[in-house]
């Protein structure tokens, strides 16, 4: 399976969407703001 830079961009937004939600996870668990 080759990899097209489609599907490498597609896979980054992927884990930064997941680290994202991980990031507001923990922000919401320990109350503090990242601003």
């Amino acid at each position: 399976m080759e990899d097209s830079p489609s599907a490498w961009i597609l896979r980054w937004l992927f884990k930064l969407d997941v680290l994202e939600k991980h990031f507001s996870h923990c922000v919401h668990l320990y109350g503090f703001s990242p601003v």
